[in-house]
C-alpha cells in the first residue's frame, strides 16, 4: 500500500483506507483558521466604508479581534488541537457571525438577512387555491 503521508501512520476503518485523525484534524485546522481571517478581514474592509449610524463599530472591531485571535490560535497549534476543539471552534465562528450581524446595525441588518431560513419561490399553503 503507498502511504499517502509519507510517516507510516495508516488506518483502516470500514474497508477503507484512511490518514490518521492527527494528519485530518490539522488539516481541517488550517482551513478553519484561514476561514476565520477571511471573515475577519471582510468584516474589518467594511468598517470604513459609509454605513448607518446605528452601527457599533467597537462591537464590530470586537468581533474583528476575536475572529484574528482564534484563527492565530488555531494557525498556531493546528498539530496538536484534539478533534472536540474543531468542534468548539466552530460553535465560535457561528458566534462571532451572530455578533456581527447584531452589531451591524441595520433592521433588518444585510448580515441578519443571510442567516435566515426561507423559501420565498415556494408557495405558502394558505395562497393556494386562491
Amino acid at each position: 500500500m503507498v502511504d499517502p503521508v509519507g510517516d507510516g501512520r495508516l488506518a483502516h476503518a470500514r474497508g477503507s483506507l484512511f490518514v490518521s485523525a492527527s494528519f485530518q484534524t490539522s488539516v481541517v485546522a488550517r482551513i478553519l483558521a484561514a476561514l476565520f481571517a477571511a471573515g475577519a478581514t471582510l468584516t474589518a474592509l467594511s468598517i470604513p466604508l459609509p454605513h448607518s449610524a446605528h452601527v457599533n463599530e467597537i462591537g464590530l472591531f470586537t468581533g474583528v479581534a476575536a475572529a484574528y485571535l482564534t484563527a492565530i490560535l488555531l494557525r498556531w497549534r493546528a498539530e496538536k488541537l484534539p478533534v472536540w476543539a474543531l468542534h468548539v471552534a466552530l460553535c465560535w465562528g457561528s458566534t462571532l457571525i451572530t455578533v456581527v450581524a447584531y452589531f451591524s446595525g441595520g433592521h433588518p441588518s444585510s448580515s441578519a438577512t443571510r442567516w435566515r431560513w426561507r423559501r420565498a419561490s415556494s408557495p405558502s399553503p394558505t395562497s393556494m387555491g386562491r
